[in-house]
Order: C-alpha cells, then structure tokens, then sequence
C-alpha cells in the first residue's frame, strides 16, 4: 500500500531549505552588489534632469489608476457600491 504522506526526513529537509533560501539570496545580493559597480552614465529608461521628475510623476498617476481600479473591483466583487450587483456567489 502506497504511502498517502511525504516521509517526516523529507519533511525537514524542506524545513531547512525554506530556512536557508532567505540567506541565498541575501547573499546572492551582497556578492552582487560587491562585484558591480554602478554606472553613471547612463540613466533611469535613458532619462535625465526634468524629464526624470516627470516620468516618475507619470509613473505614479498610472499606478494610482491602478490601485483605484483595484479598489472598485473589490467593492463591487463585495456588493459595496450601491446600485451595484454582487459577483455570482457560489
């Protein structure tokens, strides 16, 4: 008869990797930033000066319309918004 659970050897050794997969990759990170230097010359999506502050201004109104969006798709999937139906219950 087959085993239904995964043995409890395994089970720890899933434990551990869990545990040790947060300090890969804050070491994976430190040796990363230890081996590359930054670049200044070059720039964020090849903008500089002003047209920095307004890409970034750009950037966040379009992450704002999303977090809206977001917003009334869960008031409406929680039947809050008033004249509104609420998604199909199951």
């Amino acid at each position: 008869m087959p085993r239904l659970a995964p043995r409890t050897e395994s089970r720890q050794l899933l434990g551990v990797l869990w545990l040790l997969l947060p300090l890969a990759v804050t070491g994976g990170l430190i040796w990363y930033g230890l081996v590359h230097t930054p670049e200044h010359r070059h720039s964020l999506f090849g903008v500089q000066g002003n047209a920095l502050i307004l890409l970034k201004a750009q950037l966040r109104s379009a992450l704002l319309g999303l977090a809206l969006i977001q917003l009334l798709l869960a008031l409406r999937m929680y039947d809050r918004l008033p004249g509104g139906r609420a998604c199909v219950k199951m």
